[in-house]
């Protein structure tokens, strides 16, 4: 894709950029995060070493991905999800949210450290794969990739990327030109997307209870 404005955006050209940030982007750049805290070549102990991970909240998927991991030195395979129960259960204190895990309110804009983004990552991308309607305004595209451009902004210093790296991908993927082959692809990889991530949610609502 290249960064020219498009004279004919739709508003489901917009939902499949969203997709794109949320399912390629954002995974990107919380591996860079992850490989701050964990060696890839360590992190089967790791996880299995830790009791909620290896009993409950890991998936037989999820374990694909560790292994190839270790064989890779590598976390290209982890979506966000996997990242995020990794880094919540292996390091719970370091990284605790301002106003902890699962607090009913979305982390506030002036709360910024890496465990607020963390949630603003995981929340902001359920939104969008769960939020059924694909047409998205000019307005919502804004407020949404304003808050990318954040949570990139902050990234990128933690993982010392120079020359404004994450936040210009984003910058790019707003403003680029998407024919229409590329705009049918994000919008079925969002649906399979969304079927895989309702699967997930059901099984860990189910251990959830079982753990209550």
């Amino acid at each position: 894709m290249t960064s020219i404005v498009s004279s004919r955006v739709t508003n489901k050209t917009h939902y499949a950029r969203l997709g794109h940030a949320t399912q390629n982007l954002l995974p990107r750049f919380l591996q860079e995060v992850l490989f701050r805290y964990e060696n890839p070549l360590h992190i089967y102990s790791t996880c299995k070493g830790n009791y909620q991970l290896y009993k409950y909240f890991l998936k037989s998927a999820d374990w694909t991905k560790i292994n190839e991991a270790v064989t890779t030195a590598s976390f290209r395979n982890f979506d966000v999800p996997l990242i995020y129960t990794i880094l919540r259960n292996v390091h719970n204190t370091t990284l605790m949210p301002t106003r902890k895990w699962d607090n009913k309110i979305d982390p506030l804009p002036h709360k910024t450290n890496t465990g607020d983004d963390l949630e603003r990552c995981r929340r902001t991308r359920n939104k969008i794969i769960h939020r059924g309607n694909t047409e998205v305004s000019d307005q919502e595209l804004k407020n949404y990739f304003d808050e990318f451009r954040g949570i990139a902004g902050r990234l990128q210093v933690i993982c010392n990327k120079k020359n404004n790296e994450f936040v210009t991908e984003f910058e790019d993927l707003r403003t680029c030109c998407m024919d229409e082959e590329t705009e049918r692809k994000y919008l079925e990889d969002i649906e399979e997307w969304r079927q895989r991530s309702l699967e997930y949610e059901d099984q860990i609502s189910q251990l959830k209870e079982h753990l209550a």
